[in-house]
């Protein structure tokens, strides 16, 4: 009796095992290179880029479905992109870290512009000043 049971305790650990680790065997990235891509993943990417210099793709299985990612610097801009391994574009986004350094950026170039316009209010002061002391 009690050898039934411990056999199913075992049992059920394996599949437990079993079944986790699948998981993570599926979900998995490599670097490849553009040209070891499939010939429609290769016309998608490069459309979508506009011309832009593709350096490295990343190929994931996720699911048991592959699709390939590139990121891209557009117009100044760095963009990702997806496509399935059939070629169908998933989606091209801005790449929101980019996006928020440059409103940092911005956020520190309206900084700037408020001390210059504190330092111009100090400058105007003294002419007045001046302007005062030749009429005495």
């Amino acid at each position: 009796m009690h050898r039934r049971i411990l056999d199913g305790l075992m049992l059920i650990a394996a599949l437990i095992f079993i079944a986790s680790t699948g998981n993570a065997a599926e979900e998995k990235e490599v670097k490849v290179k553009l040209a070891d891509c499939p010939a429609a993943v290769q016309k998608t990417l490069q459309r979508e880029a506009g011309g832009a210099t593709i350096n490295e793709v990343e190929k994931e299985t996720d699911d048991g479905k592959t699709m390939y990612e590139v990121d891209v610097k557009i117009d100044g801009k760095n963009y990702e992109i997806k496509v399935a391994a059939d070629g169908t574009l998933i989606s091209k986004s801005l790449d929101e870290e980019d996006k928020d350094d440059k409103d940092d950026d911005k956020d520190d170039d309206k900084d700037d512009d408020k001390d210059d316009d504190k330092d111009d209010d100090k400058d105007d002061d003294k002419d007045d000043d001046k302007d005062d002391d030749k009429d005495d």
